[in-house]
Parts: structure tokens; C-alpha cells; sequence
């Protein structure tokens, strides 16, 4: 007999819908039951999803996560959720062909989607999701799996950090025999002030890092190894071409995603050409 779990995710399947109402071959979502209550979970699903950062995926090859995302009430990106419970929708729109979406090359949305379903008293269940689609309506791209799994780190570190401040964890600290003891709340309140500080002079740090190598990133040329090589407009290959360049000439990058290069020749004529066509400047 098969176990619950796997009857349960092919129910999933079995009811996934696109939003036109038409039978879709979805993948499962990334599904985890969790001894957490219900309400805490919801608390922290619901924080993530209001972060504004898609974990797990990029445009440019030096930044290491999606930022920009907002909060969607619903999304027709997704099948209509069929079993219940809390839903919550994170978008990124205008994504330059994110990374961990199966065969992504064009401009588009990227949606993650959340559900929490309360089990037991103590027990919830996780559901994740993430999409990229394209703008054209050409394509519908779904995560490779690395977008689910790196958005449950950042609920499952969220989780964590809401356990270290428990009112429980704080009045076992207190020293009762000891009236001129801190009071628990101005211990707790310097713990988190502490720990923001840290968190500040790390995202400092990482910012530092980040412009050290964009400045190196912009310095960096690429030669072209096509005898025609044209510089499109944006980074797919039904934009419009804005000029040809001609094997050997050499261009500044500017930025990049997992398959262009967006580039600057000598005359200051900017555009996207494909990386396929370049090799690196002697």
C-alpha cells in the first residue's frame, strides 16, 4: 500500500488546473509537514512572502538572489489550489531569464507561491511553489527545484530566530532571587539590537563585495568570435536588432544573465548579444 504522503501528492496532481480551466501536467509542489503550530508558521510564511526577495534565483551571475518581489493577493500564473488553507503570492515581474527555471531565455514574471495548512494542534503542513513565465506567452518555466528549497531555508531560519525570542526562552533566563536583576524584556530588546547590528555589518560587508565586483565586471571585454553578430535590444532572440556587429570587435560588458551579455561597443552603442558569440578579450 502506498503511503499516505504520496496519495496525497498525487491528489495534488490530479486536481491542478491552470487558470483557463484547462487539465495541466503540473509538478508536485515542494510539500513539508512541520511540528510548528499552525498560527506560527502562517506568522512566518506570511513574513516571507512580504520580504520583497525571491531566494533561490538570479538575473546576474554576481547577485546572489531575486529582490524587487512584491506581495499578490492572487496570481493566474498557478493552477486554482484545490485542498485548502492559507494561500500567499510573491512576484518579481520583469525578470531577465531568471536562473533555476527550466530553459528560461526570455523577459518575464516570476511567482512563488505558498500554501499552510494546519494538521494538529502542533503540526503544519508546508507547501512551495515557483514559476517563471514569459511575457511573450510563449513559455512557462518551472523551477528546477533549488527556488523551493532555498525560499523553505529562509522560512525555516525565520522559524528559528522567532524560537529564540519565545516568552518561554525569556522567563527562564530571569533570576528571580535577584530583584535588581535586567527585567526580561530589556535583555531580550538588547538580544535583538545586538543581533540586528550584526545582521547590518554583514549586509554591509556583502554590499561592499558586491560593488567590488560589479566595478571588476564592467572593466572586463569580451571579443566576438561570429563573423555577424547582432546586438539586440533585450535579452531574447525575437527582440529587435539595433545594430551587427563584425567578428573580432571587442565590447565592454555591463551586466549579464545566465545566457546574455549586455554590452557597450567603442562607439557607445549599447545592447544584448548572446554569450555564445563572444570569447574573452586577450
Amino acid at each position: 500500500m502506498w503511503p499516505a504522503r504520496v496519495i496525497f501528492l498525487l491528489l495534488v496532481i490530479s486536481f491542478c488546473r491552470t487558470a483557463e480551466g484547462r487539465e495541466t501536467a503540473e509538478l508536485a509542489p515542494f510539500s513539508i509537514d512541520l511540528d510548528t503550530p499552525y498560527k506560527t508558521v502562517l506568522t512566518v510564511v506570511r513574513e516571507a512572502a512580504e520580504s520583497g526577495i525571491v531566494h533561490g534565483t538570479f538575473e546576474y551571475r554576481d547577485t546572489p538572489q531575486l529582490s524587487g518581489a512584491t506581495t499578490d493577493p492572487s496570481s493566474r500564473l498557478f493552477p486554482v489550489w484545490p485542498l485548502g488553507g492559507d494561500v500567499f503570492f510573491k512576484v518579481r515581474r520583469k525578470a531577465l531569464s531568471p536562473a533555476h527555471f527550466l530553459d528560461s531565455n526570455d523577459v518575464g514574471t516570476v511567482a512563488v507561491r505558498y500554501v499552510v495548512m494546519e494538521l494538529t494542534d502542533s503540526s503544519t503542513r508546508l507547501f512551495i511553489d515557483a514559476v517563471f513565465v514569459e511575457d511573450s506567452g510563449h513559455g512557462r518555466h518551472p523551477s528546477d527545484g533549488y527556488v523551493e528549497t532555498s525560499e523553505f531555508e529562509d522560512i525555516k531560519r525565520r522559524l528559528k530566530e522567532l524560537d529564540a525570542v519565545t516568552p518561554a526562552s525569556i522567563s527562564s533566563s530571569r533570576d528571580d532571587r535577584n530583584p535588581d536583576a535586567t527585567p526580561p524584556h530589556v535583555g531580550a530588546s538588547q538580544s535583538v539590537l545586538a543581533n540586528e547590528v550584526a545582521e547590518l555589518n554583514t549586509a554591509k560587508a556583502q554590499l561592499a563585495d558586491l560593488q567590488a565586483k560589479a566595478h571588476d565586471l564592467r572593466q572586463k571585454t569580451v571579443r566576438l568570435i561570429n563573423g555577424r553578430a547582432e546586438l539586440r535590444i533585450a535579452p531574447y532572440y525575437r527582440a529587435d536588432i539595433s545594430k551587427v556587429l563584425a567578428k573580432g570587435d571587442e565590447v565592454m560588458i555591463l551586466s549579464k544573465t545566465t545566457s546574455w551579455l549586455r554590452v557597450r561597443d567603442p562607439e557607445g552603442t549599447e545592447g544584448w548579444i548572446s554569450q555564445g558569440v563572444t570569447e574573452p578579450a586577450p
